[in-house]
This record gives C-alpha cells, sequence and structure tokens, in this order.
C-alpha cells in the first residue's frame, strides 16, 4: 500500500483537515484558533501513538488503547474527548476522499468528561484582589478581568485605540494567542456577538486613565528600547504580555491578597456573580458586560446577557469599589 495512506506526521496531519468538530475543510491555516486546538493533541498523542499505522487498517482497539494511555498517564477525560473529535474529524476527511471506507472512531465510545464547577470569587475576594493589584504594574488589567469579564485573550489584545476615557467605553475587536511556529498573533473573537463595545464604570475608566499614564512614564523610561505596538497592557519596554506570565502574575496577585488560588478564567464567572450581587439582572435597561454567551453563576438560576452600550448603572462599580462615588 502507498506511503500516502499511512496516518501523516503530526504537522501534515494538521494540514491534511483537521478541525474541532466544524463543518470547515479542510483546516484554513489563517485560523490560529483551530491551528492552535489540533496541534498538541496531534503533536503529543496522536502522532506518537498511530502515527505509523496504515489507515486501512487502523482498528478501534488501537484507538482505544492510545485513550487508555492517556487517561493513565494522568490527563483528564475532556483531553481525551477532545483528541478523539480531532482523530475522528480527520477520518472522516480521509473517507470523504476516498482513502478509507470507515471511521473506526464511530466504533468507539471515548470517555464522558466530567461537569467542572466554575469557582468565581466572592465579593470580598474580589475586593481583596484588586486592591492588592494597585501596587503592581498593570493594575487595570485586574479590574477589567473581574469587572468586565474579558477573556485573557481579549484582555492581552486591548488596544488604547479600542479604549475611548472621554466616552467611558471599550471595545472588543481582536485577542492575542500564542500559534505554535507563528508566535503571537491576533484572531477576531469567536463570533460577531464576542465583537462588542463595553460601557465602563467611572472607576474603572480612571483606573485605566492612571493606567495609560503608568505606561507614557515607562516609554519615557525606555527610550529606543520601547517596543510597543499600542497594547493597554503590556511589559515593561511596551512588547505584549505572554499568556503564561500573565498566568503567573494572576496567581501572585491571588497569593498576595491572601485570595484561594482560582482559574483565570473564573474571573468571567465572577463579574457575572458581581453584577448579580449589585442587582444588574436579566431584563434590565443594561445588560451584563461579563459574558458575550449567557452566563449561569452556579448560586442562581439568573441569567446574564449580551451587553449593549450606554451609561451602565451606578450600582455596576458596588461590589468592586464599594459604595457609589459622588
Amino acid at each position: 500500500m502507498r506511503a500516502s495512506r499511512r496516518l501523516p506526521a503530526a504537522g501534515l496531519l494538521c494540514r491534511n483537515g483537521l478541525s474541532t468538530g466544524s463543518s470547515r475543510s479542510p483546516l484554513d491555516e489563517s485560523d490560529p484558533g483551530l491551528l492552535r486546538a489540533t496541534e498538541r493533541p496531534v503533536r503529543l498523542h496522536i502522532g506518537p501513538s498511530i502515527g505509523a499505522q496504515r489507515l486501512a487498517k487502523l482498528q478501534p482497539e488501537q484507538v482505544e488503547a492510545m485513550y487508555g494511555q492517556m487517561l493513565a498517564s494522568g490527563l483528564s477525560a475532556s483531553s481525551v474527548l477532545r483528541t478523539h473529535r480531532i482523530l475522528s474529524r480527520a477520518l472522516k476527511v480521509a473517507m470523504q476522499r476516498g482513502k478509507i471506507t470507515r471511521n473506526v472512531c464511530t466504533l468507539v465510545d471515548p470517555p464522558t468528561p466530567k461537569r467542572s464547577e466554575s469557582s468565581p470569587l466572592t465579593v470580598d475576594e474580589a475586593r481583596r484582589v484588586l486592591n492588592a493589584a494597585q501596587d503592581v504594574r498593570n493594575p487595570a488589567r485586574w479590574t477589567v478581568a473581574l469587572a468586565l469579564g474579558l477573556r485573557q485573550s481579549d484582555a492581552l489584545g486591548l488596544a488604547w485605540s479600542d479604549v475611548d476615557l472621554a466616552g467611558g467605553t471599550l471595545s472588543v475587536r481582536l485577542g492575542l494567542h500564542r500559534v505554535s511556529g507563528k508566535g503571537l498573533v491576533f484572531e477576531e473573537p469567536k463570533s460577531a456577538r464576542s465583537r462588542r463595545t463595553l460601557a465602563l464604570p467611572a472607576q474603572l475608566v480612571d483606573g485605566l486613565r492612571l493606567q495609560r499614564l503608568a505606561q507614557d512614564r515607562e516609554r519615557e523610561v525606555a527610550g529606543t528600547e520601547w517596543q510597543g505596538q499600542d497594547f493597554a497592557f503590556a511589559q515593561a519596554n511596551g512588547r505584549p504580555l505572554d499568556r503564561r506570565s500573565d498566568w503567573e502574575h494572576w496567581r501572585a496577585r491571588l497569593t498576595s491578597a491572601g485570595v484561594r488560588r482560582v482559574r483565570l478564567h473564573d474571573g468571567r464567572h465572577t463579574a457575572a456573580t458581581l453584577l448579580l450581587t449589585a442587582g444588574v439582572h436579566r431584563g434590565s435597561s443594561w445588560n451584563c458586560p461579563a459574558t458575550p454567551r449567557c452566563a449561569r453563576p452556579p448560586t442562581s438560576t439568573a441569567t446574564l446577557c449580551q451587553p449593549s452600550p450606554g451609561k451602565p448603572p451606578s450600582r455596576w462599580g458596588r461590589p468592586c469599589w464599594g459604595p457609589d462615588r459622588n
């Protein structure tokens, strides 16, 4: 049988039509999100386990053995399910192109992931984190996380051109991602609903003004070493922040505040919880900025929905900053 009938190596497998279950095929290499989602499982699991196996002779038992090895190594059921979907999509494309006659993944039952519960910060914990962040660089980075619920990629990709301090709004247009082999790349939000403009409470506008002033001073100190690209949250030389260092800074803020360790992503859930605490519910004239998708806080059946531009109610800032500012 020709060598082309073998499962390609990791790089080729990505380029030959992998996706995470979407209708798009072959995989568009201009889509960093899909590349990022497939590259690691292919490189670490699919390629080493069954990469040398002839497609036409691939058996369900071999796929099951790969899943078993992944679970035995300590990987979660969610990681195995993600790998299953990637492989199944690749085999489906191979069937469509006449390379094989069956998709063995349809004969394999992947493990069922346990539903992960979000762990948002309480009002007191959120305030402690924000207070602890005032003595470090980029304090407003954590304010937009907890008050607006921005995704990490959206916050790291935020440019000053997206912030209207005079009008009190912030627009989400691009996210910053690291893609293997390409470095840091900009990517549009997941959907049209994610490209949005948020109204800012007065306290956050003040915080962003201070952030801009502090960055201007850093630019003067850096002089010719400044390499900035208009990022609102950047390194001391203006270069963009990396996701890993951003996670480390988040853990440091939790530690300095004496707050339990939670995921950075839980900041999005925290934003929804804080708004519920402030009495901003679904159906109000100003909607929640926390997430472009509806978010259901674990302790409530109330649902917070898509934001709309306009002045937010004054009570929005109470959970993060205390009583209304005069």
